[in-house]
């Protein structure tokens, strides 16, 4: 969820944008994303809370088309963690160990919107 203010212009919902939000969620992060070894597949799964202030740019392009590109900043908390080691042998992951981290988190998005007009 991402409530958010457009300053420059009332009743545009163009160019800069600031918000706030907040995501509440699971992770399965699987294989290669952590660990490249061909023959032991690892993983890491879990639960996330992320809250965090936004700021963006949202640029009409024509006809609903906009290009949208953002920076969040922000806290997540990761917890009820698990690493796990997926064998081929015998079909089964097995628990390596259990983990949760927290700390200041920052992204970055980039998107294509298309925006319905409903009158």
């Amino acid at each position: 969820m991402e409530p958010r203010v457009w300053p420059l212009r009332k009743g545009e919902y163009a160019w800069l944008s600031a918000g706030l939000f907040g995501e509440y969620g699971d992770f399965d992060i699987c294989g290669s994303a952590i660990d490249p070894d061909k023959e032991i597949l690892y993983g890491r799964t879990g639960r996330f809370w992320t809250v965090g202030a936004s700021i963006g740019c949202l640029v009409p392009l024509g006809r609903g088309f906009c290009l949208e590109a953002g920076v969040r900043t922000g806290y997540r908390s990761v917890s009820e963690g698990k690493k796990y080691r997926y064998d081929k042998i015998d079909d089964k992951n097995y628990l390596e160990s259990r983990f949760a981290s927290t700390g200041f988190m920052v992204g970055l998005n980039v998107n294509l919107v298309y925006r319905f007009r409903i009158r």
